[in-house]
């Protein structure tokens, strides 16, 4: 994900549900009712070309996640690692952190599963949450949750704290500060959305 994007779409999420399902949809129809038939078409048509471009898919699937349409978001995000099983983009992220909020175990479990090998923040802070929330404070929990603390030490802290995250770096290394920002702004309200996560996270991250 486009974090700067992120951000945007974060604290707009009520102005941009609006434009989607209001201003956007009148406007496209509006215009459409002014061209010839062919016309229309070709502009259907290229429309369709540009639903199967990654970064228009990317920017949709953030579009509808800021409009609380989450199935709908993972359901783009699914396509886009079919399209693009290698995830060079790093939508697994985002997907898994999203299947953990709509309580997709099955799902999370398959994807999580294509990327074993993964170490970075994202990946670890939401193995960890996924086997709390499936599991509660269990050991396999308890060590999932070490692991990723172990990784990067900032987490946890980016996670519980009240000030939002501002000033995010251009790039992150692993087990960085900055690393752990950018994970805090994308999971910190699905963390708190979880009953139980933050006491858990205090208690073991201390």
């Amino acid at each position: 994900m486009d974090f700067g994007v992120y951000k945007i779409l974060h604290y707009k999420k009520d102005e941009i549900k609006q434009f989607i399902d209001d201003l956007l949809v009148n406007k496209v129809r509006e215009q459409l009712k002014t061209l010839t038939d062919a016309q229309a078409r070709t502009i259907l048509d290229q429309i369709e070309e540009l639903e199967d471009d990654d970064i228009i898919k990317g920017y949709y699937s953030d579009c509808l996640y800021a409009a609380k349409q989450i199935r709908e978001c993972v359901a783009i995000q699914e396509e886009m690692l079919d399209l693009n099983p290698n995830d060079n983009q790093g939508v697994r992220d985002q997907l898994l952190l999203y299947l953990i909020q709509i309580d997709e175990t099955e799902k999370f479990k398959k994807y999580a599963d294509m990327f074993p090998d993964d170490i970075g923040a994202h990946a670890l802070f939401n193995r960890a949450l996924f086997a709390f929330k499936t599991e509660g404070d269990s050991k396999a929990a308890n060590n999932k949750l070490q692991k990723a603390v172990t990784e990067n030490p900032y987490v946890a802290n980016r996670i519980l704290a009240h000030k939002p995250v501002k000033g995010l770096a251009e790039h992150y290394g692993f087990g960085s500060e900055e690393e752990a920002d950018y994970y805090a702004l994308s999971a910190r309200h699905v963390w708190r959305g979880t009953r139980g996560a933050l006491k858990w996270l205090l208690k073991h991250s201390q």
